[in-house]
């Protein structure tokens, strides 16, 4: 079966990056959870992998992300011979503050 050899978490390069490795035979697929819901891969998150024998390294790399994918991320390797998960927290930005009515009097 699968197993996730390292997840690591979020650094900022030229993107933030959760770098993994997976090793699988045959070749697991890979996908994220975010807060235990699919994570759908758009134009500021996405997985980018190489595998090199029977491991999968890469990162799921984040742009300028905000404090809305503050959040558990679940790395999930499935092959035939069963699946494997592991969850890493990615902080990227606090809330801002939040509006505090009556403070201005005019």
């Amino acid at each position: 079966p699968p197993r996730i050899l390292t997840l690591e978490e979020p650094v900022l390069h030229l993107e933030h990056c959760i770098a993994f490795a997976v090793h699988g035979n045959p070749a697991p697929t890979l996908h994220w959870l975010h807060n235990g819901q699919v994570l759908r891969e758009t134009e500021i998150i996405h997985m980018e992998f190489y595998q090199q024998g029977e491991v999968s390294e890469g990162c799921l790399l984040f742009n300028k992300p905000t404090h809305y994918n503050n959040g558990n991320y679940t790395i999930v390797a499935t092959n035939q011979l069963g699946s494997a998960n592991q969850t890493i927290k990615g902080h990227f930005l606090e809330k801002p503050f939040p509006a505090v009515s009556g403070l201005f009097s005019f």
